[in-house]
Order: structure tokens, then sequence, then C-alpha cells
């Protein structure tokens, strides 16, 4: 009984994998490298990476790439050869600054940079502004002491994660962002005050600003809470952490 379980597993598991790569959702780099074309997605995520190798400028298909927790330091030109890449997460890794390859990839939807390991960044390069299609831009916890004004001209943009920061103002061109439905800017101690711009944000749904000034306990500014909701009457501002 216990050998027949053993055997159902093992097909059972074999059967996803061979799914999975049939659909072109790949976790394995060497397999993925030696079937290079049939690769839509490649998940390397945890797996102890320090170099993702330049021969992944052959998987001319591929659209999400996550490489996320590993100890990745630069990323390779070649990478810029991906044109259908639409979704690329770096997160926890060991870059101490923006590659710059990664504002060739312009049609990228998705990009997490989030917790890059011992670093601290003071800016976001103005080539971000080529990734016109950006749809979702995550960058917890990276030191920024200002906020990334290159960023408010990313039109597109519908998710900023800026959350973990050490930001104290939030600038009017915020305002610019007219699709954006989510921002996160919790744990940025310093932020106490919102720009009026802010109202302009007609399709902002969620604004998330637990763990700021105006909510840290002993700072609580009930007047600045009401002001925020005024601003925004038709979103949901999360002032305490559920």
């Amino acid at each position: 009984m216990k050998k027949n379980l053993i055997l159902t597993f093992l097909c059972c598991f074999f059967s996803i994998n061979i799914y999975a790569q049939y659909n072109g959702k790949y976790r394995d780099l060497e397999l993925a490298l030696k079937e290079p074309l049939k690769v839509k997605t490649l998940n390397l995520q945890n797996t102890g990476l320090t170099v993702l190798p330049k021969e992944i400028k052959k998987m001319k298909n591929l659209e999400e790439l996550n490489v996320n927790g590993n100890a990745i330091t630069s990323l390779p030109k070649e990478i810029t050869e991906l044109k259908k890449l639409k979704e690329l997460y770096l997160a926890q890794n060991q870059f101490s600054t923006f590659p710059k390859e990664i504002f060739e990839l312009t049609n990228l939807e998705i990009l997490s940079f989030s917790e890059q390991k011992n670093a601290s960044f003071q800016v976001v390069p103005a080539d971000i502004t080529k990734l016109q299609k950006l749809r979702y831009l995550f960058l917890k916890g990276l030191g920024f002491k200002t906020f990334p004004k290159e960023i408010t001209q990313l039109a597109n943009l519908e998710i900023l994660n800026l959350n973990e920061n050490s930001i104290k103002i939030i600038p009017k061109e915020i305002g610019n962002l007219s699709k954006l439905k989510q921002i996160d800017v919790s744990k940025n101690d310093d932020i106490d005050t919102f720009p009026k711009e802010l109202a302009n944000l007609k399709n902002l749904k969620m604004f998330i600003v637990t763990e700021t000034y105006i909510t840290k306990t002993g700072n609580v500014n009930i007047e600045s809470q009401d002001k925020l909701r005024e601003l925004l009457p038709n979103c949901q501002v999360e002032f305490l952490r559920r």
C-alpha cells in the first residue's frame, strides 16, 4: 500500500512538471536552457543563484522571469534581447545600484526590485521613464530618503509600493499618475502631510499609510487623517495595519 502511494505521488509530481513545461513554465535553469524557445515563464526564486547566465538571451519568448531571493549583483547585457519580457522579479538580491539593463526592457509591465541586501539607494535613474508600459512597481525597503520623482512620469502605473523607506515628503507630481489604483507608503516614519494633488487620482482605491508620522503612537494626528480622507473620498485609506 505504502509503495503504491509513493508511486502515485511520483507520477503526479512528474505529470505536473511535464504539464508546466508543456505550457512554457520552467523552474529548472538547466532544462530551460536546453529548450529556450519553449520557455515563457522561468521561476528561479530562492535557488542560490549568484549569476544569471548570458545564455538567457536564447529564451526569445520569455515573458516572466523571477529570480527573487538569490545573491545576484548584476544582470548580463544579453538580457536586453528579451523583447517579450513583461514581468521581472529581482527582489531580495544583492544589487547595489539599479542595473541599467532593466531600462532597455521597454515592454515590462511589472518590476519588483525590493529589499536589496545591505544596500541603500538615493535615487531612481532617470532612464526608468523609458518603461512607459509599467503598471506595477515595487521598491520596498531600499532606503530612499526622498520620493523618486522620476516615477511620476510613468503614465500607466497602477500599483506603487514604496513602503519601509525613509521618505519624508510626497511630491505634488504624484497627481500626474492618473491610473494609480494603489499606493503603499507605510513605514516611512516621517511622512506627516500629503499634497492636495492626491485629489487628482480618481482611480485610486487603496492608500496605505500605516506607521507613518500621522499614525504612530504619540503622534496620532486626527486632523491630518481627516484631511487625507477628504482628499480621497472614494479611496480606502488604511491608517492601521489589520
